[in-house]
């Protein structure tokens, strides 16, 4: 019987401290499993905005966590694919026991050590991109960033029948890259010319500003952009400048979609949900992220009246 957990926390800014926390002393639900943390990942995207207190009026203490490896403990009546042993991963938080159901959690195949097992969390990163984006095998692809986010990315896209181009500056994480099996590897689009206008989908995962100007320059007429992850962090003043990247391409409102240079920009982050496409293409592109307001401040005066939100769109 658990009679104590102990969990990770956030007890002031830039301070974190392992504390007693509660533990449900309910009957376990018959969907549910118990499970003991073997391994727990730390996300620096998600979790260092809290730590920091980048965005100020945190309320301290914060709950940690990103996912973890748990080795099943006890289960519900009605669990019947696990098995106290089992290792499974879950989105549960940095403590020493949870409690969660059975169809949020995946088995780790026997053998795999789970602190590789634990990484299979980051794939999902990118997921919601992939997911929203209209663009299709085998239209050419590009990459930004090849940290384990932007890694894994590229690597589910080329496994899905992409032409991916991965690119970045650093030399190991490019050997990394074309050993994880890439076919494409540069150092930056500019070592590609001939993939200027023709790219389809743009993955920006390494959060620079240049990273995405670059990806703007080579994007197709119709391409899509996605900022993956990390952008949460990038000042407001750098946003006013991708936006402004692509406001100046054409009138916003009077160029429709099949004319315009881009459908739209869409920021895939926990962090930051700002989202701009063309008019007659919004509701292709609405998620529970998105939030106008914000938006709507990270863009230069002159440019808001060009813009209305989903809503009000006119068909």
């Amino acid at each position: 019987m658990i009679l104590q957990n102990q969990a990770v926390q956030f007890t002031e800014k830039k301070q974190a401290a392992l504390v007693p926390c509660g533990w449900d002393q309910a009957p376990l639900a018959a969907d549910e499993i118990i499970g003991r943390t073997l391994v727990s990942l730390i996300s620096t995207g998600s979790e260092l905005g809290a730590y920091m207190d980048y965005f100020g009026g945190t309320k301290y203490p914060v709950e940690t966590g990103y996912a973890a490896i748990l080795e099943v403990l006890d289960t519900g009546e009605r669990v019947a694919n696990l098995k106290p042993g089992d290792r499974v991963l879950a989105l549960a938080p940095h403590q020493a026991y949870s409690r969660v159901k059975q169809d949020e959690v995946i088995l780790v195949p026997a053998g795999m050590k789970p602190e590789h097992a634990v990484i299979g969390r980051f794939p999902a990163v990118s997921m919601t991109s992939m997911i929203h984006t209209r663009i299709r095998p085998t239209e050419p692809v590009m990459v930004t960033g090849l940290g384990v986010v932007g890694l894994m990315c590229a690597q589910v896209m080329q496994h899905c029948g992409y032409t991916v181009y991965a690119f970045d500056p650093n030399a190991v994480r490019r050997e990394t890259a074309r050993a994880c099996g890439l076919r494409n590897v540069y150092a930056s689009p500019d070592e590609v010319p001939d993939l200027k206008g023709r790219a389809g989908l743009a993955m920006e995962c390494s959060g620079r500003e240049e990273a995405a100007y670059a990806l703007i320059a080579n994007l197709r007429k119709g391409g899509e952009l996605y900022l993956i992850g990390v952008h949460g962090t990038v000042p407001q003043r750098n946003l006013r400048m991708i936006c402004c990247s692509v406001f100046s391409m054409a009138s916003y409102r009077s160029i429709p979609a099949s004319n315009g240079r881009f459908r739209g920009i869409l920021v895939s982050s926990s962090q930051t949900a700002i989202m701009a496409a063309w008019p007659r293409q919004w509701s292709g592109f609405v998620t529970v992220s998105f939030r106008w307001k914000e938006f709507m401040a990270s863009i230069p005066r002159q440019h808001a009246g060009k813009c209305m939100p989903p809503w009000q769109t006119a068909r």
